[in-house]
């Protein structure tokens, strides 16, 4: 069975580069509220409702955690992870794409990115600090690329 393909916002959906861009509409209750999507607070007070997905790839894995069942709850870029650039010796922030629980209760933080991507210095580093994360919050961290999505058949 193919997998449904991800609703766009048809207002907001844009390309850039090559990868296509837009607001995720979540699977909403009666009242209009999303069923599993929890929008980060700070989204909250810019008063946006839909999550902002940066990639393709990014709505086929939103839209694989709003169908699956076994998933609770889930967001998008909820916090910020320090971490030290290796490129400038800085200090910067980084933001994992999703977070979701599962009905479990289990946590995970995951990262979706191009496999040609995976020994990039500064995405190493920054997923250092993701798994160093992870770990304090008692969660698991994921690197997802397009072998991944295509393995799980989401692509």
């Amino acid at each position: 069975m193919a997998i449904p393909r991800p609703r766009y916002n048809s207002k907001r959906k844009r390309k850039s580069g090559k990868f296509k861009q837009g607001e995720y509409i979540p699977k909403m209750n009666e009242s209009g509220t999303p069923l599993k999507y929890r929008p980060p607070s700070d989204t909250l007070m810019n008063n946006k409702l839909y999550p902002f997905m940066r990639s393709s790839w990014e709505f086929v894995f939103a839209k694989f955690l709003d169908n699956n069942d076994n998933v609770q709850m889930w967001s998008t870029e909820p916090f910020a992870i320090p971490y030290i650039s290796p490129k400038d010796g800085k200090p910067h922030r980084y933001y994992v794409d999703f977070v979701f629980t599962d009905i479990s209760n289990n946590k995970f933080l995951v990262e979706i990115k191009p496999n040609s991507q995976k020994k990039c210095p500064i995405n190493l580093a920054k997923w250092e600090a993701a798994e160093s994360h992870a770990k304090q919050i008692n969660a698991e961290f994921w690197v997802v690329t397009e072998v991944e999505l295509k393995k799980w058949k989401l692509l």
